[in-house]
């Protein structure tokens, strides 16, 4: 499935990302505008054919996961936009922190193509 973007109730200015259907209640992931977008060229120099896109779990201060997103995905463009338009912003503090373990499954379970 591909990458969708989304909001969540009780996130009303973040924009959640996964890669299934539902994203884990109480472990969603969202857009991490603390840290770079990181585009993919063609052989390094050529055209853009994809980006490295940094996520935060909601339970992470800081973010430590990023998702590959080729630039056919129909959000490719929309997170390029979303990227010139609020890097860099500071994610906001978790409002409950989240075990390693726990945002690792979490990550599994919501991008299964990732890991």
């Amino acid at each position: 499935m591909a990458l969708r973007l989304f909001k969540v109730d009780g996130h009303p200015r973040r924009i959640a990302v996964c890669d299934v259907d539902t994203f884990v209640v109480g472990g969603a992931f969202f857009l991490d505008f603390s840290r770079p977008l990181e585009v993919r060229r063609w052989l390094g120099v050529g055209p853009v054919i994809g980006a490295f896109v940094p996520v935060v779990h909601e339970g992470q201060a800081s973010g430590g996961y990023i998702v590959e997103v080729d630039r056919a995905n129909p959000y490719f463009g929309d997170i390029r936009e979303l990227w010139r338009l609020r890097y860099p912003t500071p994610a906001p503090a978790p409002a409950m922190r989240s075990e390693g373990s726990k945002i690792a499954a979490d990550f599994a379970s919501q991008f299964p193509s990732q890991t």
